[in-house]
C-alpha cells in the first residue's frame, strides 16, 4: 500500500476565510457606523485578520495533518512522532457532537506514557478525505500490518 498524506480540505479553508472576512466586515461596520469605543470592532478586525493570514498561509504552504503508511500513523496531535501499527489494537470512527474523531486504542498504554491515554482521539474533521474513508484506510493499514507480522 502506498502512503496516504492528507491535508486540510480547500473547502474547509475557504469557509474559514469567508468567516474571517465576516469578522473583519463586522468590525469595520462597528467602528465606522457606530463609532465603536476602542475594543469591540477593532478586536473583531484583528481576529479576522489573523484568520485570513492563517488561511492564506495554509493554502500557500500546505502541510499534511495526517499520514498513514505501512509503518504507522502520524498526526500533528501526536507531537511529530509516528505511532507504529504494532501499538494499535483497534481503530474506530466516532462522531461526538458533530466532530469526526479517529479513535486509536493502544495495546500497551504504559509503553506510550507520554501520550497519557489508553486511547487516542485524533480530530480528522476538515481534511481533504471524508472521515469514513480515512477510518477505512486506517483499518486497512492496521490489518495489513497484522497480516505482515503473522
Amino acid at each position: 500500500m502506498s502512503p496516504l498524506s492528507i491535508g486540510y480540505s480547500k473547502r474547509f479553508i475557504g469557509l474559514a476565510l469567508v468567516g474571517s472576512a465576516l469578522f473583519i466586515a463586522s468590525g469595520a461596520f462597528l467602528v465606522a457606523v457606530h463609532q465603536d469605543p476602542p475594543g469591540g470592532g477593532w478586536l473583531l478586525m484583528l481576529l479576522g485578520a489573523v484568520g485570513v493570514w492563517a488561511g492564506v498561509r495554509v493554502l500557500r504552504h500546505p502541510t499534511p495533518r495526517l499520514v498513514l503508511d505501512e509503518h504507522g500513523i502520524w498526526h500533528r496531535r501526536l507531537g511529530g512522532v509516528a505511532l507504529p501499527w504494532s501499538a494499535v489494537a483497534k481503530v474506530a470512527l466516532r462522531r461526538p457532537f458533530g466532530a469526526s474523531l479517529l479513535c486509536l486504542e493502544l495495546r500497551a498504554p504504559n509503553q506510550y506514557a507520554a501520550l497519557n491515554r489508553r486511547d487516542i482521539r485524533l480530530d480528522i474533521g476538515g481534511l481533504a478525505l471524508p472521515p469514513k474513508d480515512i477510518a477505512a484506510q486506517a483499518r486497512a493499514y492496521l490489518e495489513a500490518s497484522r497480516a505482515g507480522a503473522a
